[in-house]
């Protein structure tokens, strides 16, 4: 049963034989049972481009952050949990310096796993609603994830979670709410987010002094936890260990800029993910994303696409929806071609500036990103993005829990219209939990939109 299932995702016959005990005991506290393991075959078979050794590559990676996250505690190993957004190069320079430790992002490794491919997320949703996150109330369903992991013991009580409070306000919020319930220790790192909003692009040097030194505090608390010490050489280490994935992630982001494009955004955010989150198989992505470019290579060469040649082209508002992707496949099975998302063109930029201390280089990252910073450097990086790709269109899943991304949707789109003369569809939705949002309702509007960049594509191409 699990054998053909991990042959799909991307396993060797060697990787399946040291991880299918590690496999039976995961999926039995995730309660998988063998009819969701066949579910979830169809499932990948129909949304992910399964043919790509690339994306099988990359699918063996996040089923082992599954079994690492959900066995931390059976395994011994210590335990620190992150919340997004946060840099991922510091805790995979924390599992750089010790085996005995595990630092993770629980709630994006079970969207991605247990949302994505099993389809399976509704009974931890329900869960964290039922422990305070009330459903209705606007909570972002990473957190629902996350409060409800930990009321089904799928996850084990953490020895401290690292909760970011320089963008996400609820975020760290729900570690408090969890520290309550569950007695987890944390540790809260702020910044300061009182800024001109014609400050962007120039930063802030107390504001980059100050978010250095809550990192640097947060560094110490964690090492006083974990018994290990984050060095400034294993946080360089960890950094070149992303630029060395980044360099040919951003190989991909170039091919995508042909037509027609090569690959789904279903796809590709199996690796925008992983630039965004610490995993224990770094050079077991860096395999992959330079697999899946020579395999996207032949794909060019033969112009085999995802949608027709000629098709219009939209950026995707922030990140595709992780918990349905099949919602990605949806809007391009309406001839819309998406070859970049916002979130894919922030995180495939290396850093601009490098400082002698590696926590200062961290810290700056997060001032260089419109969508931490403003709405105005948000808007200034999305007309940037829309000029650089030649594109016809803004596809806006807006994701209304979010006071971060989901409160300045009209303001990005009077700016597209005013400034690029380019049309925006905003739809409402949750990019965390399906059960917010009608697909039905939402193919009617996809479609309509699609056939109006189609016309007007068409129109100019006349003139």
């Amino acid at each position: 049963m699990y054998t053909s299932f991990l042959e799909l995702c991307g396993f060797t016959p060697n990787e399946i034989r040291k991880e299918l005990p590690r496999v039976k005991k995961a999926f039995g506290i995730l309660k998988i049972e063998p009819e969701d393991v066949k579910l979830a075959e169809k499932r990948i078979q129909e949304i992910f481009d399964i043919n790509l050794e690339g994306i099988r590559k990359i699918l063996s990676i996040w089923i082992k952050e599954l079994l690492a996250l959900v066995l931390a505690k059976e395994e011994k190993k210590k335990i620190v949990y992150a919340i997004m957004p946060s840099p991922a190069e510091s805790y995979t320079a924390a599992m750089l310096a010790s085996e005995d430790l595990y630092v993770g992002y629980p709630d994006y490794v079970l969207q991605m796993t247990m949302g994505a491919l099993f389809n399976k997320l509704d009974p931890i949703l329900e869960a964290g609603e039922k422990m305070g996150m009330g459903p209705g109330g606007a909570h972002c369903g990473l957190n629902k994830t996350r409060l409800g992991a930990h009321a089904l013991g799928i996850i084990s009580r953490g020895d401290l979670s690292l909760a970011w409070g320089i963008a996400c306000d609820e975020g760290p919020k729900t570690d408090e709410l969890i520290h309550e319930i569950f007695g987890m220790p944390v540790q809260y790192i702020n910044r300061s987010q009182d800024s001109d909003l014609k400050e962007f692009p120039r930063i802030n040097p107390r504001a980059l002094e100050y978010l250095t030194g809550e990192i640097r505090r947060a560094y110490k608390r964690f090492g006083e936890v974990a018994g290990v010490k984050v060095t400034p050489d294993l946080v360089m280490k960890a950094i070149k260990l992303r630029t060395e994935f980044l360099e040919n992630y951003n190989l991909i982001s170039e091919i995508m800029r042909t037509d027609p494009i090569p690959l789904s955004q279903a796809d590709f955010l199996l690796f925008h993910m992983i630039t965004s989150v610490c995993i224990r198989d770094n050079q077991g992505a860096i395999d992959a994303v330079r697999i899946l470019y020579n395999e996207l290579k032949q794909r060019v060469e033969k112009g085999i696409g995802v949608v027709k040649k000629g098709a219009p082209r939209v950026l995707w508002g922030n990140h595709t929806p992780l918990a349905d992707p099949g919602i990605t496949r949806m809007v391009e099975d309406m001839g819309l071609a998406a070859p970049v998302s916002e979130i894919h063109y922030l995180i495939s930029r290396i850093p601009t500036k490098v400082f002698d201390d590696p926590i200062k280089t961290v810290a700056n990252r997060f001032f260089e990103m419109g969508i931490t910073t403003s709405v105005t450097g948000r808007i200034s990086d999305i007309i940037n993005i829309c000029k650089d790709w030649n594109l016809d269109g803004v596809f806006w899943f807006n994701h209304f829990p979010c006071r971060l991304i989901g409160t300045d949707a009209m303001m990005i789109k009077k700016a597209v219209k005013d400034q690029l003369d380019i049309p925006m569809l905003i739809l409402e939705g949750e990019m965390y939990d399906t059960r917010i949002y009608n697909a039905q309702q939402m193919r009617t509007r996809v479609e309509t939109f699609a056939q109006m960049l189609k016309m007007t594509k068409a129109t100019k191409g006349k003139e």
